[in-house]
């Protein structure tokens, strides 16, 4: 058994770190790669926004399974809307205490439909360490300090306690599990996202390593880099990739070097999701899609869907899921048709029920209509999937030939459409935007001349991923997927990976 540090970047991109490390920058990580693998091909779920993708980080299963569709979602059980993303006006419409329980609990406690790594790994008598990662559920009560600013306002609940693994540092809120937590200086307050900031990441990384008191896994995760890359465009973000490459070196010197540490832990490196380039004009950038259906009633953004709305749009800034009352073919049939004629659509995407199974479907304005489902007898793609299909490839840019079937700008994507659906909280048609435009309704923010993600696009979903000092015995797959990582951790730490969902 070896213990594993499992750093996550957020929105880290291949097409940013690769070019960086070839300009001479990011050694670090150049290091880590040179002493273990790095590929390059690693690729988020659909969506590949954060609070689904990090929760498929941890879990290793897709979002469908796990129950967390995106940051913006309905429930059809629970009839109410959950937002888990950064936009002010969005988060106002909500309610901030509704916000607030929604993300510190109901994201752990309520909505996750499947054991974490730090569930599996407790039940087979590993600890682990969740150092300011957003999905922490784990076996383990924490005390939790509500920051005070949050304490004035009115209705936000107050949490005494939340369950993770055996250390938990989750920004402002708790720092618990040995007995250096909270001799720890960090950043506070609103001006520092109450504690969710790289610095104080790396700052408790390296006094948990300082008192040698690392457990089996320790995960350490860095969001600074997403905040950045939507202000100024993943590119130009690449001084937070800097700071962060900076302080992986520092931890390593003080563990005696690289080579010394990779002696005693295994280390992977990836990112949930990457980003893509934003239009500079925002008007042009954002598609509001309340336009795009004003033939439709539409709900106001809020916690509820009216009764008397037909439609519920939830984006998910460059995917949007749309919920719509009732079946009729004509209705879905005009939604498609009013989607499809703003031309900075890509995909709409929904799910058939047939007598022998699932169909999913893609159509796009001018590269056709795909329909495809699973079948023992269909074309292998990359990832031990096999498909048959009816209609045009190019819907997805994929490609077959010699009973396989390939990728191009939309990689994996048979399996990340198949697998976001489910029945309870994703829309009835999914969305995605082309390169450059982002969805948007009411005030929503839209990140022009910065950057992007939640597509089934490469440049939104491909992220490096970085394996070093792994045990022999722990086999790569040649095409990664970010729901192999929390395999990957537990083949380190000889613990056999289910393979399968289950409830926490």
């Amino acid at each position: 058994m070896k213990p594993v540090l499992l750093i996550v970047i957020d929105a880290l991109s291949s097409r940013v770190v690769h070019p960086a490390m070839q300009a001479g920058r990011l050694s670090t990580l150049k290091e880590l790669g040179e002493r273990g693998h790095l590929q390059w091909n690693c690729t988020s779920v659909f969506p590949s926004i954060t609070p689904a993708a990090t929760a498929s980080i941890i879990t290793g299963c897709y979002p469908g399974d796990h129950g967390v569709t995106g940051a913006y979602f309905y429930d059809r059980q629970d009839r109410r809307v959950f937002y888990f993303g950064a936009d002010v006006p969005i988060i106002w419409r909500e309610g901030f205490d509704k916000f607030f329980e929604d993300f510190v609990v109901g994201l752990n406690e309520t909505r996750l439909q499947c054991p974490t790594l730090f569930d599996w790994l407790s039940r087979h008598g590993r600890t682990a360490a969740s150092l300011n990662y957003l999905v922490f559920h784990g076996p383990r009560r924490h005390r939790v300090q509500t920051p005070w600013l949050m304490r004035l306002w009115p209705g936000v609940p107050f949490r005494e306690d939340i369950e993770g693994p055996e250390i938990l540092f989750l920004g402002d809120m708790v720092r618990e599990g040995w007995e250096g937590a909270g001799n720890v200086s960090t950043r506070s307050g609103m001006f520092h996202h109450y504690g969710f900031e790289d610095h104080n990441t790396a700052d408790f990384l390296a006094h948990l390593a300082a008192s040698e008191r690392m457990p089996d896994l320790t995960v350490a995760y860095f969001p600074q880099n997403d905040f950045q890359s939507h202000k100024l465009g993943p590119a130009n973000a690449i001084e937070t990739l800097a700071y962060v490459d900076h302080r992986l070196q520092e931890f390593f010197a003080a563990q005696g070097g690289m080579k010394s540490f990779l002696d005693r832990f295994a280390v992977v490196v990836t990112g949930d999701h990457s980003q893509s380039d934003v239009l500079a004009d925002a008007d042009e950038a954002g598609i509001q899609l309340r336009k795009v259906l004003h033939e439709f009633d539409v709900a106001d953004v809020g916690p509820q869907w009216s009764s008397d709305a037909d439609l519920l749009i939830c984006p998910n800034l460059r995917s949007a899921q749309i919920y719509w009352r009732g079946e009729d073919q004509a209705t879905h049939d005009r939604i498609v048709e009013c989607l499809l004629g703003e031309p900075r659509i890509d995909q709409v995407m929904w799910r058939e029920a047939a007598s022998s199974g699932d169909v999913y479907c893609v159509r796009t304005a001018h590269r056709g209509e795909l329909r495809y489902w699973a079948s023992d007898d269909g074309n292998a793609d990359d990832y031990g999937n096999r498909w048959r299909w009816n209609g045009s490839l190019d819907t997805i840019d994929a490609r077959a030939g010699a009973g396989r079937l390939s990728f191009g700008d939309y990689p994996n994507a048979m399996e990340r459409i198949a697998n976001v659906f489910d029945r309870r909280v994703t829309g009835d048609l999914w969305c995605t935007a082309r390169l450059g435009y982002e969805f948007c309704v009411w005030t929503s923010e839209v990140h022009a001349g910065g950057g992007s993600h939640s597509s089934l696009h490469r440049d939104d979903s491909t992220s490096p991923l970085i394996t070093a000092g792994l045990p022999e015995h722990v086999a790569l797959p040649s095409c990664p997927r970010t729901i192999d990582v929390a395999r990957l951790c537990c083949e380190c730490l000889e613990v056999s990976w289910p393979g399968r969902t289950d409830e926490i």
